[in-house]
């Protein structure tokens, strides 16, 4: 059985992510890890779960949600390639 975290989507949406190795290894990270965005923001990998962009009967693609430092509340935001096509950094890998 996975492992799984509530977070909460920037929209206000509550959801739970997978935050096994093996589903956040997708993205080339670990729940944990201190990421960056394109644009330099530092944040931390949550983990992952289908799309919330379709409906619940038909789940889209898995996306890797991450929380960006400061974010008011600590919602979370997406993204659904890998991290390093996307331009974002694993600066500090989690070491659990």
């Amino acid at each position: 059985m996975a492992k799984m975290l509530e977070v909460t989507s920037r929209s206000g949406r509550t959801f739970k992510v997978d935050i096994s190795d093996k589903a956040c290894r997708k993205f080339g990270c670990r729940h944990g890890d201190v990421i960056t965005d394109p644009g330099g923001n530092k944040g931390k990998a949550m983990g992952v779960a289908p799309s919330l962009r379709c409906s619940p009967k038909d789940l889209g693609p898995d996306e890797l949600w991450y929380v960006l430092d400061g974010e008011p509340g600590g919602r979370a935001s997406y993204w659904s390639g890998s991290l390093e096509d996307g331009g974002f950094k694993v600066v500090v890998a989690d070491t659990k």
